[in-house]
């Protein structure tokens, strides 16, 4: 999902295909995002527009929903990724301004999982009982950054500078899982199920600020970008539960459930215009970056720090658990309420571009993007019911591609493929082997395999032309338009 990594989308052709390793030598406007500190380096006023012009996303999920219950989502995505602009003062060339709007993350994951068989669910039901079940899971998000950055060259050799971010997040989760079992009580049939239904929708607005420095020896460069941790400016959802069984205790008397003293029970709600908390963590990167002859490498790495337990939305405890007249008007605590929180993350990228005739080069790169296990779905484990949990994946990126220069142009073209790696091995939710204490599911196992698979093409365009600016140690002035 977008919001479990950090380093899934990278900003320019060139950026990408090398890894995001620019830390230490971005010069173009994607410094702002980069490290601000390398702002003051950037001696030309420059015009981005960046976009993925096909990404393909194939995530199989093979016993996700119990063994042999596998999913699998394919996605095709395309996406403005970066437009941005820069000003160099003549009066001042030692402060620069970059401005800029950047796709941050962007997820769509929906697949459905069944299953019929008969299994002996029902206890003082006589045989085996025909068991149907299914899974149907639907994840979208997407998160916009807007800032602007201002960078100061203190010398020839060091630069300082600040981002300011507004980051919008739009986040839909929907899951819904639907569970029976045909039963039998002294000759007369009936039916046992249960019904869930969660879904959260948010819309959050926060302030991110990015605080950089660079050092330039050439040939070595390097690079220091610390970003604070999100402070919310607004954030609203709307939340929609339920939770329904019947039947499900004609013949199961020793519970601690209190849904199994009654034949049936529903608990439902939707609140709107709910309060929401979407918290990204503080993390701090370093880059260096070297150039010899006809060979430039580049390194980067950075450490995201966790977040501890919080609530993304809670809602008001009036979630009434019906019949009213059965259960005494009694609500079921914390239903309208999801939790969330981050492990510590540390992503390593590698690049390098290599000039091996005078107009072109190979570039190349290799990053990171391990988990950080947020999750947004809505759960109800507090009465037992176990509810599906969507899979957590690292992600390894390879880029390759070539830049072509003739005259005043640049053209770079190649692709950034990305696998996944299986984090956590049990599965979300098993559809095998039903019990009725379970809730109509079997318990979840560690028998989770993961095949993701990403790939994305990549063009980029640079157009350098003379500059009207005067008193500007540098005379050219570049429009770069990258598609």
């Amino acid at each position: 999902m977008a919001q479990n990594h950090y380093w899934n989308q990278q900003y320019g052709a060139t950026n990408t295909l090398c890894g995001g390793a620019e830390v230490a030598g971005v010069r173009d406007n994607s410094a702002l995002f980069y490290n601000p500190g390398a702002m003051g380096f950037i001696t030309t006023n420059k015009i981005s527009l960046s976009a993925n012009i096909y990404e393909a996303n194939i995530v199989k999920l093979k016993n996700v929903a119990g063994e042999g219950r596998d999913a699998q989502s394919f996605r095709a995505l395309i996406y403005p990724q970066f437009i941005g602009g820069s000003y160099v003062f003549k009066k001042a060339p030692k402060l620069k301004i970059i401005y800029a709007t950047m796709m941050r993350n962007r997820s769509s994951v929906r697949f459905s999982v069944q299953n019929e068989m008969n299994y002996d669910v029902i206890k003082g039901s006589p045989g085996l009982e025909y068991y149907k079940s299914r899974l149907d899971f639907d994840y979208h998000s997407i998160e916009t950054w807007g800032g602007i950055g201002f960078g100061y060259r203190i010398n020839d050799h060091f630069s300082t500078g600040v981002s300011l971010f507004a980051s919008y997040t739009n986040l839909e989760t929907i899951t819904t899982v639907a569970l029976s079992a045909d039963a039998e009580f002294a000759t007369v049939p009936y039916i046992a199920t249960v019904d869930q239904y969660a879904s959260l929708r948010m819309d959050h607005v926060n302030f991110i600020g990015k605080i950089g420095f660079a050092a330039d020896f050439k040939p070595f460069l390097f690079g220091l970008t610390i970003t604070l941790p999100s402070a919310k400016m607004f954030g609203t959802g709307t939340m929609t539960k339920s939770l329904e069984g019947h039947n499900l205790n004609l013949h199961s008397t020793d519970t601690v459930s209190p849904f199994f003293q009654y034949p049936s029970f529903l608990v439902s709600d939707q609140q709107k215009g709910l309060s929401t908390q979407y918290k990204q963590p503080a993390s701090f990167a370093i880059g260096a970056e070297y150039k010899w002859k006809r060979v430039k490498l580049k390194f980067a790495c950075e450490y995201f720090l966790s977040l501890p337990t919080y609530e993304v939305v809670h809602g008001k405890e009036e979630s009434f658990i019906r019949p009213s007249s059965a259960y005494g008007g009694k609500t079921l605590k914390g239903f309208m309420v999801v939790k969330t929180n981050a492990v510590q993350v540390f992503n390593v990228s590698i690049g390098g571009a290599f000039r091996f005739v005078k107009n072109f080069k190979v570039l190349t790169g290799f990053r990171t993007d391990f988990n950080n296990r947020m999750s947004f779905s809505p759960t109800q484990l507090n009465v037992g019911v176990n509810s599906f949990n969507p899979s957590y994946w690292h992600l390894m990126h390879f880029g390759l591609g070539v830049s072509y220069n003739k005259g005043a142009s640049d053209i770079t073209v190649g692709f950034n493929y990305a696998f996944g790696i299986a984090a956590d091995r049990r599965n979300g939710i098993n559809l095998n082997d039903p019990t009725q204490e379970g809730f109509l599911r079997g318990e979840t196992e560690k028998n989770l395999r993961t095949n993701v698979n990403n790939i994305g093409l990549i063009i980029g365009y640079t157009y350098y032309f003379r500059s009207n600016l005067r008193g500007n140690e540098d005379t050219k002035q570049q429009q770069v338009i990258e598609w």
